[in-house]
């Protein structure tokens, strides 16, 4: 098992944040807790339902038994500095399939949990992009099919799949084990345990409190995210960038 503590200069897991996006204010500016989200279920019955989305809005290309029933469109807000639509949720549970229209790039909300199971899909095609912002949880389960481009930065510069976190509780706060093919993503979690189980490649970065990785996939940082902003439309030098310093191998507690 790999054990990686993505620190400042050095200092131990937990006593310097490494987080130069201020992330949880980011994600808190975003955040209306007076405003009444509404829950995204995608059914996994049949063949599962089908749910498409567009940079402002989503549409069910099959819907037997999935939620909600009313249009699903975005507001224009700023995050991290950019324009952007965005799609709020309060939790979203997909046990069928999820996928981004050709050429759009699509930003989801979540005040509760994201949570992937059973044989569901997420499909990201080439020159398309998803971002997910989650207050809570964050699951891709280990039955999921997740397909990304090989190629994980679009011609824009965007990292076609990233995920942005600021769960700060007890458990996992991301956790990433689908796939069945080499997948491609940026996690942001500076705050929460992410967990990389995976039998197949991962490719892209992650940044958590602490990362373990384990399975016979391994992760493989790209280096190309060196020169992507990490937000905001800005590509000086002043803007900030994540680095791989390198890996710290840990001796897996004993827990008995």
């Amino acid at each position: 098992m790999k054990k990686i503590d993505f620190t400042e200069n050095g200092a131990a897991s937990g006593t310097t944040s490494c987080d130069p996006l201020g992330i949880n204010n980011a994600i808190n500016d975003l955040d209306d807790p007076l405003n009444n989200y509404q829950d995204l279920f995608i059914s996994g019955s049949g063949k599962g339902d089908h749910l498409q989305l567009f940079t402002s809005k989503a549409e069910f290309l099959v819907d037997n038994a999935s939620t909600p029933d009313s249009d699903i469109t975005a507001k224009s807000t700023r995050f991290l500095d950019k324009p952007t639509d965005i799609m709020y949720f309060d939790n979203i549970s997909i046990k069928g399939h999820l996928s981004v229209k050709e050429n759009h790039h699509a930003t989801l909300f979540v005040q509760g949990d994201f949570t992937m199971s059973g044989a569901s899909s997420l499909t990201i095609p080439e020159q398309s992009s998803l971002t997910i912002i989650v207050l809570g949880k964050f699951n891709i389960g280990a039955g999921t099919q997740v397909y990304t481009p090989t190629n994980g930065i679009t011609a824009l510069g965007k990292p076609v799949f990233s995920i942005y976190s600021n769960y700060s509780g007890n458990d996992t706060g991301v956790s990433f084990s689908g796939g069945t093919e080499q997948a491609y993503a940026v996690i942001y979690a500076p705050l929460s345990h992410v967990e990389i189980t995976s039998s197949v490649g991962f490719k892209g970065s992650v940044l958590g409190n602490t990362v373990n990785v384990s399975g016979a996939g391994g992760i493989h940082y790209d280096t190309a995210l060196a020169d992507v902003s990490a937000g905001g439309g800005s590509t000086s030098s002043s803007s900030s960038h994540l680095v791989f310093k390198g890996w710290r191998y840990a001796v897996e507690e004993n827990k008995e």
